[in-house]
């Protein structure tokens, strides 16, 4: 019974000093270098995330608009060929053009949710970095060295 004890202690102090030793593996070994590069991360999550927003704006208002104009150019009727002139009636290209800008307008609004995604997702994981290594507020590189 005294070397099962012995051995248990023996145990629970390799498996302590083993996970003492990889939580400082673990941990960078300058925190001013993590939180810069965490800042980093953030601030090109946000670029991404704000680009997200830039192509869903337009996007939506434009495929709003365009489907509108389209709808509204579509009914209305062209004019009629008059047969005694023999001058051929040019077609109303105008529903054409506003169905293809609706287009567009609907593929920068489909661009724009991986964008915001993607963007929220990264920006989230970038504050919980963050936040556990309680990083100063986005400072420079530079400016984390001096303090």
């Amino acid at each position: 019974m005294k070397n099962v004890l012995h051995l248990i202690v023996v145990l629970c102090f390799c498996l302590t000093s083993a996970a003492m030793q990889a939580q400082t593996i673990v941990q960078p070994s300058e925190p001013n270098v993590a939180c810069a590069q965490a800042w980093k991360d953030y601030r090109s999550a946000d670029k991404l995330w704000k680009a997200g927003w830039g192509l869903f704006v337009p996007g939506v208002t434009g495929t709003a608009v365009c489907t509108t104009m389209g709808v509204i150019t579509s009914f209305r009727p062209g004019p009629e060929p008059n047969p005694e002139s023999g001058i051929p009636v040019k077609p109303n290209y105008a529903p054409m053009i506003c169905w293809s800008f609706m287009g567009l307008s609907a593929g920068a609004f489909v661009a724009s949710v991986p964008c915001l995604v993607n963007g929220q997702v990264r920006r989230k994981a970038a504050m919980k970095t963050i936040n556990s290594l309680n990083c100063p507020p986005d400072l420079t590189y530079d400016e984390i060295k001096i303090c």
